[in-house]
């Protein structure tokens, strides 16, 4: 999995949570193509990082616990297009990505 996929399965994947439609992490897995143990973790990943995300079994969905909600985007930019102030407010980094890709491609 390269780094551009990662980022979009995080991004399927917080939809996914925020609509409270994951599945199980078998059910996931299959969506989003990864194995189990990389959903459990992505989940952790996010976890870690104060989501606070766990299983549902009335739903059948993992769900956002304790009124937090992460918002994970992808967006791509023409950079000869923007303006400096636009330029500004974009972030980003891949450090997210590092337990999931080979040292290599970090």
């Amino acid at each position: 999995m390269n780094k551009l996929e990662t980022i979009e399965n995080f991004v399927v994947l917080e939809k996914l949570i925020r609509q409270k439609r994951t599945g199980t992490a078998k059910d996931l897995a299959r969506r989003i193509s990864v194995s189990r143990s990389t959903v459990f973790r992505m989940i952790d990943e996010l976890n870690s990082r104060g989501a606070k995300i766990e299983f549902c079994p009335l739903c059948k969905s993992y769900v956002y616990g304790s009124n937090r909600v992460v918002n994970i985007k992808l967006s791509i930019y023409n950079l000869s297009e923007m303006t400096d102030e636009e330029m500004k407010e974009i972030s980003g980094g891949t450090k997210i990505l590092s337990c999931f890709l080979p040292q290599s491609q970090i």
